[in-house]
């Protein structure tokens, strides 16, 4: 197999994007190949097909979101399992393609307790197999989420 076309590509400055499934693209990269790792992987809550956002929004507002779309539009890999598979095969990954003393930057845009906390998880994750878990940073969106006036 053959790594597909660039998304985006600078030879000078040592910058190449993909816009692929990362299953396809990373096990064709060299070891040690990459400065950064950076993904925005799936959060695992079944959004947009009558999951978690939808819950918390019928909770805020006493009824389900007005505006929906007639037939539910999955999130590929958003259920929880399908997700942490998918980041446990990019951390997998990462940990290989990764120069020494590098950045992978996972962007998980989730809480960090309930009864399954997906943060926690991540961060644990990392810990276990090739990487080392820092620190993050919290985007605080004021009043952007769950319905907030």
């Amino acid at each position: 197999m053959k790594l597909p076309t660039p998304y985006y590509q600078d030879d000078r400055a040592g910058i190449t994007i993909y816009n692929a499934d990362m299953r396809s693209v990373l096990p064709l990269l060299k070891d040690e190949s990459a400065d950064i790792f950076w993904t925005d992987p799936p959060y695992g809550h079944n959004n947009n097909n009558d999951g978690d956002l939808i819950h918390r929004w019928e909770a805020a507002l006493g009824r389900p979101p007005s505006g929906l779309p007639a037939e539910a539009r999955p999130i590929a890999n958003d259920g929880k399992e399908e997700m942490r598979s998918v980041v446990d095969f990019m951390l997998k990954e990462a940990a290989r393609i990764l120069k020494r003393d590098c950045c992978c930057c996972c962007c998980c845009c989730c809480g960090g307790g309930g009864p399954s906390p997906t943060f926690a998880w991540v961060a644990d994750r990392m810990d276990r197999e090739g990487l080392s878990f820092f620190h993050a940073d919290v985007w605080d969106k004021g009043g952007l989420g769950m319905a907030s006036r």
